[in-house]
């Protein structure tokens, strides 16, 4: 495993903030790849009792962001989408992210949102590489 993957893990290990209120958990990180986890519960829910659509969005950028730290540089959104393909019916949401493009300074990610073995979220995300490391 390389630096960049080890310091990017390290990181999570007392997390607080966005993620930790949100309930995401890092379930695997290797170089431009991310799996996450999110835990759903009353305030996740939208006023129909559903995954709100923000919590879910919130997922899959968190996701690409931390597949996009693996490269050792702080990396930023550039552009991001979602698409809701279905509902969600679990208590948890899977996150997967790839690196579709690995350029210099600019790398996009393909992220699926999971419920068990069904996708119900595809997104994209676009992050511009700065020249600052990640610590």
């Amino acid at each position: 495993m390389n630096d960049n993957v080890e310091r990017v893990k390290n990181s999570f290990k007392d997390i607080g903030g966005f993620i930790e209120a949100n309930n995401y958990k890092l379930i695997n990180v290797e170089e431009n790849y991310a799996e996450m986890e999110g835990k759903l519960d009353k305030n996740s829910m939208n006023p129909y009792n559903i995954p709100h659509g923000g919590y879910l969005f919130g997922l899959l950028d968190t996701c690409a962001g931390v597949a996009a730290s693996t490269c050792g540089y702080i990396a930023l959104t550039l552009d991001s989408n979602i698409n809701y393909l279905k509902q969600c019916k679990s208590d948890t949401v899977r996150a997967v992210a790839k690196c579709i493009k690995d350029g210099k300074h600019i790398k996009v990610y393909d992220v699926n949102l999971y419920d068990g073995d069904i996708i119900i979220c595809n997104g994209n995300v676009t992050y511009y590489v700065t020249e600052d490391k990640f610590s």
